[in-house]
């Protein structure tokens, strides 16, 4: 069986003063909901073996806050970090996919929408909300990442909601 995360940044701040979209860094409630989120998915014994993200200033931040809370819970997942993935569609994540190596049972994308959103339509057949630092949890009843085409969802985690 196989684990897919699919996580959406956290909150970014848009009043940052930089030049670019891509430069932007986390405002407060981001530095805060990351590590929440973190620790949501260690409780729930979904920590990534590997971690691809886009290379966006707010996904490295994302990530870079979940990392020490994985560490505490004895988890240090590879870090895959993509400059294609920034604001990558669901066909780049889903190609990306297939090609992972089957050494990891745990995998967490993380990026932005509507790519995030359109990749949880990909597998649901069905609109679900993926707002800033959002986690879906899918799982595949397969043996290799080649093979997971169907999907089933097993929680869509919210920061609000948790």
């Amino acid at each position: 069986m196989k684990t897919l995360l699919m996580m959406r940044h956290a909150k970014s701040s848009w009043d940052s003063g930089v030049a670019s979209d891509h430069e932007r860094p986390l405002n407060k409630r981001g530095r805060k909901d990351a590590p929440a989120m973190a620790q949501l998915l260690c409780g729930n014994d979904v920590v990534p073996d590997l971690v691809v993200s886009s290379d966006a200033k707010r996904t490295c931040e994302t990530l870079e806050l979940m990392q020490p809370v994985f560490e505490k819970f004895g988890s240090e997942p590879v870090i895959d970090i993509d400059g294609s993935f920034y604001h990558a569609p669901a066909s780049e994540w889903l190609e990306k996919l297939v090609e992972l190596s089957d050494d990891y049972s745990t995998v967490m994308f993380l990026g932005h929408n509507p790519g995030a959103e359109e990749l949880v339509m990909h597998f649901t057949q069905a609109h679900h909300s993926m707002p800033t630092a959002a986690i879906a949890c899918f799982e595949f009843e397969a043996e290799r990442w080649a093979e997971c085409d169907e999907a089933r969802l097993i929680d869509l985690w919210r920061p609000k909601e948790i």
